[in-house]
């Protein structure tokens, strides 16, 4: 198996009522939504669990965008055929949590759905 193509998708939704923290008034969840095309066309997706900014923790939705853009480019055409394989992939984005799990969301449905 090979991965192929990436896409992004954003998506804003409103809180029914404002979340108010020292740092941050929030009154929607902007959510980023990836895409990943293997070589038979099959699409799977993950689900970025950052912030559109860094009150939370230093990874926000564009560092996340940013990093598995990265990711991709270096992961493009590479073959892999089980899981365990696949997540050897990610290994070098431990310090980027969020954008390392919104990946690995999308790579267990090659595997486990």
């Amino acid at each position: 198996m090979k991965l192929t193509a990436l896409h992004f998708y954003k998506y804003s939704e409103p809180f029914k009522s404002q979340i108010v923290t020292p740092k941050v008034t929030l009154t929607h969840r902007d959510c980023l939504f990836i895409e990943l095309i293997d070589d038979k066309g099959n699409a799977y997706f993950g689900e970025c669990n950052a912030f559109q900014t860094d009150w939370y923790d230093h990874e926000t939705i564009a560092s996340v965008k940013h990093v598995i853009e990265q990711w991709f480019e270096d992961n493009r055409n590479k073959s892999f055929e089980t899981y365990e394989a696949a997540l050897k992939l990610v290994d070098s984005l431990e310090n980027t949590p969020a954008a390392r799990a919104t990946i690995v969301m999308a790579l267990y449905q090659m595997f486990h759905v």
